[in-house]
């Protein structure tokens, strides 16, 4: 596994959400619905009432009489006007508001396109309210517009009649001086002149005041009074629902998302996968702890599955192949036992060593030897190795955990069990070692002594982080992962079934058609054959360039055996 496929697979955490975490999703999706429908029903409904105004060119305004007809643009100006404090003022004493800030939060104004109009909306919580703004800003308005005109033309006049005034005393002036008689020619043809102009200044200025006077004041008028428009109770509640949703809808993928990021649980052998472990085989847990091997389980596909990917993948013969859990929850035990019967039948020597004194049952109970001595005594030098191999049958040798192994658990890791280790691979092709979960310091011994492991993975229990640290452990103990057994939990129908109907005494193991005696220990509920005379220790075969494996169900098939310089892990090698 590469290192960037160590780090957990964040594209699938979206997916897992999903997936995983519907509940959660469909939950606050629906709550965020009912809040908002709520939201839609209780708050107050908000009525808007709009008048449309016709603007009219005005003298004193932005849009004046002396700007382009086709410009528009003074338009937005004049929507200042609408807001500003001398008539929001105005409009307050009319409508007895004593809020001028809420009026104009109230009250908004827009500009059709390409239109001489205004469009005053105001917004109250009841629709009289709502229509008293409206055409009390609009009137207030126009009333504006008009008396800012009306106050420009006054200064106008004003100005007119004072220049008329200063010009009607000159004229006078000079009309009694030309009246005298002592003047010369040349004087009198001056007045004379100048009285002219001034009557001429008199008649324009008579001519503007006169204008003036008659110039229409129109700031503009009213052509759509003002009405009230209000969304239904339905829409409303519709509304503010679907906003609800959507904000469900967020918030449930993001709690899922925050909840599977949390829970870090590979939840099927596709998330194994996703991680780069191979996946070698899925098995489906047994509904009850105490269940004896399944016939169906044995010499069903995924159990072949299992013991030809363990062939195929392994490039040297004779070596060690650790089967264990990736931590305490992973019960690897039974993974083990299938694995050693699949590689009984197709004939090769095999050896079970069961280390796992924290199983429950052991490998040795699955087989039925429970009080049998083995590894135990072993450890203690009280024992040779071979002389505690249990044979299960013609192929299949286990070698218990002897007496209480897990007070002996300070000497996993010492040079007995390497040694134990190189003596057995001599006698079988194929050594299994059923070991305590990796994240077990005792676990973590016996891998010292493999080449090989396949991990066991329990789904919906077994974290990411927790195989990130087998491969880890597997990396600084060099041995090689051939790849991963996903186990599902049984369903709760399957454990209640398996509750109700648990045999009391099991059934002869199916898959082996021989007769064979059957020995009851003192668990009624395990059997196991007979035992027989252990077989005795054969030399070492040379190598040969491959094995040859015979299935029950299959021809013979031929791996090839990939040698390679590292040596195996024996006592004498460390």
């Amino acid at each position: 596994m590469a290192d960037d496929q160590i780090s957990p697979i964040r594209s699938r955490l979206f997916l897992g959400a999903l997936l995983n975490h519907k509940l959660v999703i469909v939950a606050l999706t629906v709550l965020g619905a009912l809040v908002g429908a709520a939201a839609g029903y209780f708050l107050p409904q908000t009525h808007v009432s709009s008048a449309t105004v016709l603007i009219i060119p005005l003298t004193g305004n932005p849009y004046s009489p002396e700007g382009r007809g086709d410009d528009l643009i003074n338009l937005a100006s004049e929507t200042q006007l609408v807001t500003a404090d001398v008539v929001v003022a105005r409009v307050a004493t009319q409508l007895a508001a004593p809020d001028q800030g809420a009026l104009r939060r109230n009250v908004s104004v827009q500009v059709p396109t390409n239109t001489q109009t205004l469009e005053i909306s105001f917004a109250a919580g009841d629709p009289e309210e709502a229509r008293k703004g409206a055409a009390a800003f609009a009137g207030t308005y126009l009333a504006f517009r008009r008396e800012r005109s009306e106050v420009i033309l006054d200064d106008k006049l004003a100005e007119l009649a004072e220049q008329a005034k200063k010009v009607d005393t000159s004229l006078q002036k000079a009309t009694s001086e030309l009246a005298s008689r002592t003047l010369t020619s040349a004087r009198r043809n001056y007045l004379s002149h100048r009285i002219t102009q001034l009557s001429n200044q008199m008649a324009v200025l008579d001519e503007q005041s006169n204008d003036l006077a008659s110039t229409p004041v129109s700031p503009g008028q009213v052509i759509s009074s003002a009405s009230t428009s209000s969304e239904s109770l339905t829409s409303v509640i519709g509304l503010y629902g679907a906003g609800g949703l959507l904000a469900g809808l967020v918030l449930g993928l993001l709690t899922a998302m925050a909840r599977e990021r949390a829970t870090d649980r590979l939840r099927d052998a596709d998330a194994v996968g996703a991680m780069g472990v191979p996946v070698l085989a899925v098995f489906d847990g047994p509904p009850h702890p105490a269940a004896l091997l399944d016939a169906a389980t044995i010499s069903g596909q995924a159990n072949r599955s299992l013991r030809t990917a363990v062939i195929t993948r392994m490039s040297r013969p004779r070596s060690a192949i650790l089967v264990a859990g990736v931590s305490a929850r992973d019960e690897s035990a039974r993974v083990a036992a299938q694995l050693g019967v699949g590689l009984g039948n197709t004939g090769g020597q095999t050896i079970l060593i069961d280390a796992d004194h924290s199983a429950t049952p052991s490998a040795s109970a699955l087989f039925g030897m429970t009080e049998a001595r083995g590894l135990r005594e072993v450890l203690d030098r009280a024992a040779e190795p071979k002389d505690m191999l249990a044979p299960y049958d013609d192929h299949l040798s286990v070698l218990p955990q002897g007496t209480d192994l897990a007070r002996a658990g300070d000497r996993l890791p010492g040079r007995l069990l390497m040694k134990t280790v190189g003596r057995l691979r001599q006698q079988a092709d194929y050594l299994l070692l059923n070991g305590p979960a990796l994240s077990d310091p005792d676990g973590r011994a016996v891998c010292m002594v493999a080449d090989y492991a396949v991990v066991v993975v329990t789904a919906k229990t077994t974290r990411r982080r927790d195989l990130l640290d087998a491969y880890h452990l597997a990396h600084q103990s060099d041995i090689e992962i051939l790849g991963a057994v996903v186990v599902r939990p049984p369903t709760r129908k399957a454990v209640k079934a398996a509750g109700r109907s648990l045999p009391a005494e099991p059934p002869v193991r199916p898959w082996d058609t021989r007769e064979t005696p059957v020995t009851t220990v003192n668990d009624d509920s395990v059997a196991r054959p007979a035992p027989s005379p252990a077989p005795s220790p054969s030399p070492a075969p040379s190598p040969a360039p491959a094995h040859e494996v015979t299935d029950a169900t299959s021809a013979t098939v031929t791996f090839p055996v990939v040698s390679d310089n590292r040596p195996a892990k024996t006592g004498n090698a460390r």
